[in-house]
């Protein structure tokens, strides 16, 4: 999300966490069945835009592409 080339800014991986975090309790009250999914590019050029590890405390599954 923070990829410059494609209007990023430096603070959307941790907001993107952060977001991810806020959907999770969502789901969780309303249904903790419900699973979040992300995918991830494979270029470590857009990947280092992320941060997988914070994401992995929220989401159930990665996808790569």
């Amino acid at each position: 999300p923070s990829a410059s080339d494609r209007g990023g800014e430096p603070q959307d991986a941790a907001n993107f966490v952060t977001l991810l975090g806020e959907l999770r309790e969502a789901f969780d009250r309303e249904n903790p069945g419900w699973e979040i999914s992300a995918t991830l590019p494979t270029s470590y050029w857009y990947l280092r835009g992320f941060d997988p590890a914070g994401m992995a405390k929220y989401v159930d599954y990665f996808n790569l592409m």
